[in-house]
């Protein structure tokens, strides 16, 4: 291996070669939330995740024009089949895509947009350290709970003949 990632399958890498398969800019029909979405699929096939935002009504529009001028093409149909690349802030299968990647180099993120249009939003990384810890909490609770019974296994027991 010439690269210490080449064992990494694209579907894991923080950078991942992907095509737009489908786009929604709109209203999401189950729960009417204003999204723009974009679905991905690996350039070789193997998988697909969504990049989604949830909007207020007036910057779903931005988000299609601004992808539209990042791939140089007119319409939001036009986005599908256009090669990109997922970009994740982490590694690893299903990791949440958090940007896209033109092949000239210029990428469109959730965070550039939010920054750009006075959204508040934490980072990735305080967003995963917060998710951790509360995994990390619920763990520990988890653990602290079956502790206890296996403690008071015995108690309450009873055996029934048959």
């Amino acid at each position: 291996m010439d690269n210490e990632t080449d064992y990494i399958a694209e579907s894991e890498r923080t950078r991942a070669a992907a095509r737009i398969d489908r786009v929604r800019f709109g209203v999401e029909p189950d729960h009417g939330l204003h999204v723009a979405e974009l679905t991905l699929v690996g350039r070789e096939g193997g998988w697909g995740q969504g990049f989604q935002m949830c909007l207020k009504p007036e910057h779903v529009e931005m988000v299609r024009r601004e992808l539209c001028a990042l791939f140089g093409v007119a319409t939001g149909d036009e986005l599908v089949g256009q090669d990109c690349f997922a970009l994740r802030s982490f590694p690893g299968y299903g990791a949440v895509i958090v940007g896209v990647e033109a092949p000239n180099g210029r990428r469109f993120t959730r965070a550039g947009f939010a920054r750009r249009h006075g959204y508040k939003m934490s980072n990735e990384l305080e967003h995963e350290r917060r998710s951790l810890k509360l995994e990390v909490e619920s763990a520990e609770r988890h653990w602290r709970d079956a502790r206890a019974r296996l403690e008071a296994v015995g108690r309450g027991y009873v055996e029934w003949d048959c």
